[in-house]
Order: C-alpha cells, then sequence, then structure tokens
C-alpha cells in the first residue's frame, strides 16, 4: 500500500485501511521503509524470522554474523509504548491539529503519553523545517518583517524585555516562505544579522519604522517603510504594508496562548506553527509521515536516538 494512498484520509477510512489490523499496519509500515533495512552492515542480506515476542512479529537474521537484526532499533518505535496503530491514529491526530482532550477522545491513550508523542513530533518538524529552504526573498521579491512579543512574561512590567520575543519574516505572494526566531532583544546588532542569514539580499523588505531597521538598506537591500504609529498602510502606496506577517501573528497568538516558560519547548511550539504554514497546502499526515522516517534516516539524528 503506497504511503500516497492515504492523502486526506479521515480517521474512520485509517481505521478500514492502514489499521484494518495490527499486521496489515506493521506490513504497511516495513513497506514505508521505516524499519531498519534487512541488509546487514557486513553488507549480507538478512533472513525475515518470524517472533511473535517481537512487536514486530518478525526480527531480521544475518546467517554471516550470526546476528539478531531488530528492525524497530534507531527508528520511531524504539521505546515506543505505543502499538503500531495507535502510532498512525496519534499522528493522525496531531496532523488535524486535534486538541489534547479531542486526541484522547479518539484513541484512548493519557494525557500524558499524548503530551509526550507531541513533543516528539514537533522534534521532527523543527529538524524538517532546518532541511527545507534556505533564505527567502531575492531580487523583485518582497519580504515584510515584524517583531512581536508572542510568549509574554507572567508579569509584563513596562518595556521590560524576556524571552518571548519573535522576529520573523515572510515572502510575499508565497506564505510557505517564511521564518521565526526567538530572540533576547530587538535591536539592530541582534536584528540585521538575523535579517542577513533568512533573506536573500535583492530582496524589498518592508517594516514598520523601529530604530533597529535603519541599517538595512546599506546591507544590500530596498528598505521600504510603513509608521506604525499613525497607519498599518501607507496612504499614498497601499503596496507599502506588513499585514501579512501582522496576519501571521495573530494566527500564532492563537496557538501560543499558554505554553511553557522554558525555551526548547517554546522553540518546538514555533516549530510546529510553521511547519503546519509551510506545509499547509499539501497532506500534513502523509508529510509528516515522510518526515519521520527522513529524521530517523539522518546520520544527524541516529546516534542521539
Amino acid at each position: 500500500m503506497d504511503l500516497n494512498s492515504i492523502l486526506n484520509c479521515s480517521l474512520i477510512s485509517l481505521k478500514e485501511t492502514v489499521c484494518k489490523s495490527e499486521e496489515f499496519c506493521i506490513a504497511c509500515f516495513e513497506e514505508w521503509g521505516y524499519f531498519k533495512s534487512s541488509v546487514c552492515n557486513c553488507g549480507a542480506i538478512c533472513t525475515k524470522i518470524k517472533d511473535s515476542h517481537k512487536k514486530t512479529g518478525f526480527y531480521y537474521y544475518c546467517r554471516t554474523c550470526k546476528k539478531k537484526n531488530i528492525p524497530t532499533n534507531s527508528t520511531w518505535f524504539q521505546g515506543n509504548q505505543l502499538s503500531f496503530s495507535l502510532n498512525m491514529y496519534v499522528i493522525h491526530c496531531w496532523a488535524e491539529d486535534m486538541t489534547i482532550k479531542q486526541t484522547v477522545r479518539q484513541t484512548g491513550i493519557s494525557n500524558r503519553i499524548i503530551i509526550k508523542y507531541k513533543y516528539y513530533i514537533r522534534n521532527v518538524c523543527m529538524f524538517a523545517l532546518s532541511k527545507l529552504h534556505g533564505k527567502i526573498g531575492g531580487p523583485g521579491k518582497i519580504v515584510e518583517i515584524d517583531e512581536n512579543l508572542l510568549f509574554k512574561a507572567k508579569y509584563n512590567v513596562g518595556r521590560r524585555l524576556g524571552s518571548g520575543w519573535v522576529f520573523g519574516g515572510i515572502q510575499r505572494n508565497d506564505k510557505s516562505k517564511i521564518f521565526m526566531v526567538l530572540v533576547t532583544d530587538r535591536t539592530s546588532e541582534t536584528l540585521i544579522p538575523l535579517i542577513k542569514e533568512h533573506i536573500e539580499p535583492g530582496t524589498t523588505i518592508i517594516s514598520d519604522k523601529w530604530r533597529a531597521y535603519f541599517p538595512i538598506t546599506s546591507e544590500g537591500y530596498k528598505h521600504l517603510t510603513v509608521n506604525h504609529s499613525v497607519n498599518f498602510v501607507d496612504p499614498d502606496d497601499k503596496t507599502i504594508h506588513t499585514q501579512n506577517i501582522e496576519n501571521t501573528w495573530r494566527w500564532a497568538k492563537r496557538k501560543f496562548r499558554t505554553t511553557s516558560k522554558k525555551p526548547e519547548k517554546r522553540i518546538a511550539r514555533l516549530g510546529e506553527f510553521l511547519y503546519r504554514r509551510v506545509h499547509k497546502n499539501k497532506d500534513i499526515t502523509v508529510q509528516i509521515l515522510k518526515d519521520i522516517k527522513y529524521y530517523y534516516e539522518s546520520p544527524l539524528t541516529a546516534n542521539n536516538e
């Protein structure tokens, strides 16, 4: 069964196809390449041995090395306490952006386990985003930039900055080209290097009149501004605005009403939000399944699992 055959599947459809039995679900994950290869490290082809005590119902045996190779080692499923079918349900519920309560209702799994798996998936999102594309913009392209206090401190006094500020940019006419970065301050010393890291030279950058942006022109960009203290769209040229990035902040704030104070968890939440934005025109279930497989194939992560 091809992975793309589950495009746009509902949870009910998954239960009737991929997850119609645990054995069939295991066979699907094997066909999709989620298990370690049946080729041993010595280069010999392993024999597939049935074993009801193994989670997959089998293992690979190398007759040359006399060694057992467990299919789930160094994969998403190593140490995974859920059945293969429940893994599929949890991944699908996450892809459908269900709340923890909704996922509990659909799967019967405890809150604690679902929270843990959501965190695992967010790590995959962060990794996938890091490999997706380089800089956005370029000659003839427009990128809107802005900063926003997405993660508010419990006691917000005056203009004291915490670690809740996020700097971001979005390419006009292609909202999948986007970046967001947690920042400790909003100075030129912090923001200008991030602009150079994420935006191609020659781009037309539109921002508000925040003083930290003043050096942008000297860095090889065209810089247009709108004065937010007066209006959000330039009355003389209605193409000069930052409405796309402002709308993105509004969507993000809905997702971040409650979140952890730990920077790594904030970054993971931000990664999930960006992942959904980048893949908004794709089937998220299929996309995250592909990225989970890629995550565990990568030499950058294989040694950390």
